[in-house]
């Protein structure tokens, strides 16, 4: 018995994307702090939503750090650097980007001390 051949109308094949469908777009931003404040890593962008794909720091000392998602707030407070804590972190959001909307990501830390790193995010024009 000879194997049947099928044929699939274009119309019905779905486009493959490649894996993650927006690392093309990826762009990387330091962190760098010296002292207690706020650092604005992406702005805001009223033609773009911003997306937060990485996040890389280390702290010299005991702080509290904050992130700041654009329109949909703020992480909380996390501390860092103090006896028993972590002195660093890397937050992978893999397949899930954390949304910042047309408001920008910013971190805060709590008192003077180097906070360094990089994020790596997006922008996703709006349709």
């Amino acid at each position: 018995m000879a194997p049947v051949e099928i044929i699939v109308p274009k119309t019905v094949i779905i486009q493959r994307v490649g894996y993650p469908k927006w690392w093309k777009n990826a762009l990387t931003h330091p962190i760098s702090m010296t002292g207690a404040g706020t650092q604005t890593i992406v702005g805001k962008s009223p033609s773009y939503n911003v997306f937060v794909a990485n996040i890389v720091l280390t702290v010299s000392a005991e702080t509290i750090i904050s992130f700041y998602f654009g329109v949909f707030g703020s992480s909380g407070p996390i501390m860092l650097g103090g006896e028993g804590q972590p002195m660093g972190m890397v937050i992978a959001m893999g397949n899930s980007p954390a949304p910042c909307g047309e408001g920008g990501f910013s971190i805060t830390s709590s008192l003077a001390v180097t906070v360094g790193g990089f994020v790596s995010f997006f922008y996703q024009l709006k349709e």
